[in-house]
């Protein structure tokens, strides 16, 4: 929920790193928190760089260029920072449910494990992390899983081809998928669900 100026707060740097990560201990758990936290920070920085470069740095030249443009003409220059913000909001998708949605519940979850990580000890831990605690992250990995299957589904979906930003959404498929590896998660959760007999 919330005004989309609350939304997507997780920073990279926050995010990546690796608070409290010593606290795990060598056993299993350690192992699952890095696979989930791995998993996590490659949707997380793809998101992030597809933001920065491919919608803001890319809408604020052409912002600049109409300015310098207009010759001191001040409405065209308003007009143009009016169609920079519409830009911001269409190319992050703020208006479409089906995927501001999904990146909002990735971005919680990589809040929700931070905080999970950031709540051990950093050190002179041996026992490793209780069960409880390597639940909570195995289930906060789960649903990450099945939160970005649904995002690649929506941004492969022939539903939205004909959306006047569908190539902003295939521009972030490649970026999420330009080594295969977003793919080759979502299809083995995919491929997972159907068998295991869920809708």
């Amino acid at each position: 929920g919330g005004g989309g100026g609350a939304r997507w707060t997780t920073t990279p740097g926050s995010f990546t790193s690796g608070h409290g990560v010593k606290g795990f201990g060598g056993d299993g758990a350690f192992q699952l928190c890095q696979r989930v936290r791995h998993d996590m920070a490659f949707v997380v920085n793809n998101w992030f760089t597809y933001l920065q470069v491919d919608v803001v740095e890319a809408q604020y030249r052409a912002m600049i260029e109409r300015v310098e443009a207009s010759e001191g003409d001040f409405s065209e220059c308003q007009r143009a920072h009016r169609a920079f913000l519409a830009a911001l909001t269409a190319q992050s998708f703020l208006d479409l449910p089906s995927v501001s949605d999904v990146i909002e519940t990735i971005m919680r979850l990589a809040g929700n494990l931070l905080a999970v990580v950031k709540s051990l000890p950093s050190e002179g831990v041996e026992e490793g992390v209780g069960e409880e605690t390597a639940g909570e992250i195995e289930a906060i990995g789960a649903e990450f899983s099945r939160q970005s299957a649904a995002l690649y589904t929506v941004l492969r979906s022939n539903r939205l081809a004909n959306d006047p930003k569908a190539p902003f959404l295939g521009t972030l498929l490649l970026r999420l998928n330009f080594n295969g590896y977003f793919f080759d998660n979502a299809a083995k959760t995919l491929s997972g669900h159907d068998a295991g007999g869920s809708d």
